[in-house]
Formats: C-alpha cells, sequence, structure tokens
C-alpha cells in the first residue's frame, strides 16, 4: 500500500482535497506518538524538514477552515471498526473539563467496539455546565437513527443522571433496549402505596441479586439490583426482561470511562488542548476517536502475539488493549527505521484488512 492509495481511500470517504486528507493523517500519526492533543506536540507526526511553526500554522488552519463534524466522520469510524449491520452497544456520558474559567462540556455517544473499550461516534457540545437535558440526549440518538437506519441498537448503557419521563418515553417508543443506572431514593408505586428503589433491595447482602418489576413514569420496567463489595447497592432499570443478564450489561458501561481515561490522563491528554471554540473541539474529538480506535486495534494484533500479563491481586490484565496498542505504536514510530508514513500504511492496513469486530457480549 502506498501513500497515494492511502490518499484516494481517505479522498473517497471523506472528498476533500488530498492535501486535507494528508494533514488529516499526519494529525492522527501526531496524536498517538506524542501523546498530547497540543499542536506543537502533533506537529511530531508530519515531515520532519517542515519547521513546527509552519506545522502549527496548517494545524490550526485545517481545524479553521476544513468543514466536517462527527457525522461525516461516524460513518468512517463505523467502516474501519465495525462489520456493519450487526448490532451495536451504546454507551452515553459526559465528559467535562475546565480551561481557565471556561467550562468545556460534551455529550458523547460511544460504540464498543470489542471487550473494555468504546470510542466516541456523536458528539454535542453543551453550553452549559451540568448534566445534560433530555432534547439533548434524543437529539443524539435521533441523528445515529438516522445515520445508520440499518444498524440495530442492541442496548444502551448509561448512568444516574440519564433519567427523564420524557427521555425514557423516547427510549420505549423507538424500542431501543436501555440499561441505565438509578438512584436508589427514587420513588416508586407499589400498591396503593409508594416506596422509594432501595425498600426492595435493603435486605440484600454482598453478592446478593433480587430482580423486579414495576412501572416507572407509566412504562413497565425491572429493577436488577445487587450489593457491591463496597456495600453500595446499584439499582439497574431496563426495559427487557433479562433477570442477571441486565446487571451483566451494564458492567459494560466501564469501556466509556476505560475511552475517556485513554483520551485524558492514559493517552492523548485531551484536557491540556487550549481549544475552546466549539467546533474546532469537535473534530478534535473526532480525530481523537480515530486515533483511540487504531491503537485499539492494534493492541489486538498485540495480544494475538503475545498475552497481557495478569495481576494476580486483582485479576486483571496488566495493561488495557488500548495501552498495549499505544505503548507498541510508539515505541516503533521511536526506535523503528520506517518513516512515520510508511508505519501509517501499515497501521492503516491492520485496520481495514483485518476479520471485522464481532459484536460483544
Amino acid at each position: 500500500m502506498n501513500i497515494e492509495t492511502i490518499h484516494h481511500l481517505f479522498s473517497t470517504l471523506l472528498l476533500w482535497h488530498p492535501a486535507r486528507v494528508s494533514t488529516f493523517i499526519h494529525c492522527i500519526v501526531g496524536i498517538v506518538s506524542a501523546g498530547y492533543v497540543q499542536q506543537i506536540k502533533v506537529a511530531i507526526g508530519f515531515p520532519a524538514h517542515t519547521q513546527s511553526a509552519s506545522v502549527c500554522q496548517r494545524i490550526r488552519r485545517f481545524l479553521k477552515e476544513q468543514s466536517f463534524d462527527d457525522e461525516i466522520i461516524a460513518p468512517i469510524i463505523m467502516k474501519l471498526f465495525w462489520a456493519l449491520n450487526l448490532p451495536v452497544e451504546l454507551t452515553l456520558d459526559r465528559t467535562n473539563w475546565k480551561y481557565g474559567k471556561r467550562h468545556i462540556n460534551f455529550l458523547v455517544l460511544a460504540i464498543a467496539i470489542g471487550p473494555g473499550m468504546s470510542i466516541p461516534l456523536l458528539l454535542r457540545e453543551l453550553s452549559h455546565p451540568g448534566n445534560s437535558c433530555a432534547t439533548e440526549r434524543t437529539d443524539l440518538i435521533g441523528r445515529f437513527l438516522t445515520l445508520f437506519p440499518h444498524i440495530p441498537i442492541r442496548s444502551l448503557i448509561a448512568d444516574r443522571e440519564f433519567i427523564g419521563q420524557p427521555w425514557i418515553r423516547y427510549l420505549s417508543e423507538n424500542n431501543i433496549p436501555y440499561y441505565i443506572r438509578i438512584k436508589e431514593n427514587r420513588v416508586v408505586p407499589y400498591g396503593q402505596q409508594t416506596l422509594h428503589v432501595r425498600d426492595f433491595f435493603t435486605h440484600l447482602k454482598v453478592g446478593g441479586f433480587r430482580c423486579v418489576e414495576t412501572c416507572i413514569y407509566q412504562q413497565k420496567v425491572y429493577l436488577a439490583g445487587t450489593r457491591s463489595s463496597q456495600g453500595d447497592l446499584v439499582i439497574v432499570m431496563s426495559n427487557q426482561d433479562k433477570r442477571k443478564g441486565i446487571l451483566d450489561v451494564y458492567r459494560r458501561r466501564w469501556s466509556i470511562e476505560v475511552m475517556f481515561r485513554s483520551a485524558k490522563t492514559n493517552g492523548f491528554n485531551l484536557e491540556k488542548t487550549a481549544l475552546v471554540h466549539p467546533q474546532r473541539l469537535e473534530k478534535l474529538l473526532m480525530m481523537v476517536s480515530v486515533a483511540l480506535g487504531l491503537c485499539y486495534m492494534f493492541g489486538k494484533k498485540e495480544e494475538v502475539r503475545k498475552k497481557t500479563p495478569y495481576k494476580r491481586t486483582v485479576k486483571a490484565p496488566l495493561f488495557c488493549t488500548f495501552r498495549r496498542g499505544f505503548d507498541a505504536i510508539r515505541r516503533c514510530l521511536v526506535n523503528a527505521s520506517i518513516t512515520v508514513m510508511e508505519f501509517i500504511k501499515y497501521l492503516l492496513s491492520c485496520a481495514l484488512h483485518q476479520p471485522q469486530m464481532k459484536s460483544v457480549g
């Protein structure tokens, strides 16, 4: 695969000028190799003969002038990392940080591309700090349904802040299976009286389980509860009668936490960006999405080559799949006697020509 083939591939997918396609590829390489999203550090992914100041100016122009958003990049992410028409598992959460006095707050709909890893698919910048409203959430799901009308949603997983009657009604009306944790002080009808949700599960000991059927927001739902090793009640609401399976699905919400940690402190240091313009931040986030996916896929190849050692104390791998791929790519870029563009050609060929990912869970 030569550089012309790479440019042809992305030109077909993006319909951009070849120079802008090249900038897009170089930015992703720079993000991975530097482990930062700051422009001066992303410049490491560009040819060495170009001065850093010129590269930074090129990146700024690209983010300012090149028109693209998540609805353009999302189909590319699906093409690279998912087998089309397979049911998808979606996770919904927010990521936020502060730059000076400015609050940066994004609502993120991510797709689970494998065990323990999700990548952002669609975004919505919230013009306020704090939680999203039902309209902002339904807009995000509606955009997914419009972009991918033939891809069934197997599950939508979300945490306690994603609750409310209009939101739950929307999910039910669109036949979207959801698994959402709820607060234990939520009041529900019980015969002629009302009870707090926790009253159904107070008897549970650590590791115990109970599932009850009730009505919330005038919708029939199933509440699956257990008590964690710390003694906290974990209660998950679903419109699917799966009993213990409800908690099994909800546990996979951890993949979006791994994603955020990988995009931030454990990977690309997203919070260090000085960008505050919403559209430019969205473009940066979509480039980070592609970088996350490539690192994860490369990590999968590393795990096939050699299994990741386990930490016996917590019975978990010493490194997550993303970290395996991230570290392996950076070692190659630093130590191998190949150019950055030669390496990215190999990396893309891995993502595009490997067997498609199977549906997780």
